[in-house]
């Protein structure tokens, strides 16, 4: 079974998104961050996704922010991370698969 999970970070990086770039007004972002929390998991940052993020960031030289939502999935034991701006096919600690939704 195949289950879509959305860490805090993402959903914070979206509301920044809609908002900033002005794709939607104020309110109508907050409807849909408001819609993703309720239906799907959303997984927390903690002290552990951050020890993690740094070994990734150490390790495959990703942006701290990036090596935080690979952490996140990769603790979180996601088969695959979606992400149009990391390296699409590459394997994390030969678990976390990362590929890009647009290829």
């Amino acid at each position: 079974m195949t289950a879509i999970l959305i860490s805090t970070q993402i959903l914070g990086e979206l509301y920044h998104v809609l908002t900033h770039k002005n794709f939607v007004p104020v309110s109508e972002a907050k409807d849909i961050i408001l819609e993703l929390i309720a239906s799907f998991p959303v997984l927390e940052i903690d002290v552990l996704k951050v020890i993690q993020a740094l070994e990734i960031n150490s390790k495959y030289g990703y942006s701290y922010w990036d090596s935080l939502i690979v952490a996140t999935a990769f603790l979180s034991n996601c088969g695959i991370l979606y992400s149009e701006d990391m390296h699409n096919d590459q394997l994390i600690e030969g678990k976390t698969r990362i590929q890009n939704p647009y290829m």
